[in-house]
């Protein structure tokens, strides 16, 4: 029965379909994998194990890595219902409400031959033009200090590569 209850809301996520279009409230997320099950559908076991994954959600788009392998473009996100997203052969469930919207996620990928159910656990990601904002103005805070020398050395080994 443990497994009964445990496989349930990933059935009810499968099952549900596809409704809507656009991923409009999605934001640009990192999310790194905590655990993943898998479940044979020829034995109806279940494997349960670590997950080296990394999901970075990026203007609609969804790149996976992991320690085995390059990050790579998987496919377009699209919004089906609030909270649940599609990717190609991926249904990405964000638990929403309170603080802790886009927080928490479970991903569930079918083929063939297995299920598999990954948890997620995600923090909003910077975009590359604010990343370059905040190292200016973290250079500009240095060479305007300028007392330290720290600034000035960096300059200089700048300068001197």
């Amino acid at each position: 029965m443990a497994v009964t209850k445990t496989l349930y809301p990933a059935l009810v996520l499968l099952l549900a379909g596809p409704v809507a279009t656009g991923a409009e409230g999605l934001p640009n997320l990192l999310c790194r994998g905590d655990q993943v099950v898998d479940i044979d559908h020829s034995r109806l076991t279940t494997t349960k194990y670590a997950s080296t994954d990394l999901y970075r959600f990026t203007n609609a788009k969804l790149y996976i890595s992991s320690k085995d392998r390059d990050e790579y473009l998987y496919n377009d996100v699209r919004e089906v219902e609030p909270g649940r997203y599609v990717s190609a052969h991926k249904t990405i469930y964000f638990r929403l409400g309170g603080d802790g919207r886009f927080k928490l996620a479970t991903v569930v990928h079918t083929n063939e031959a297995q299920t598999s159910v990954l948890s997620l656990q995600c923090t909003l990601a910077q975009s590359a033009d604010n990343r370059a904002r905040q190292r200016d103005g973290a250079k500009r805070d240095g060479d305007a200090r300028g007392s330290d020398g720290a600034a000035q050395q960096g300059d200089e080994a700048d300068e001197a590569r």
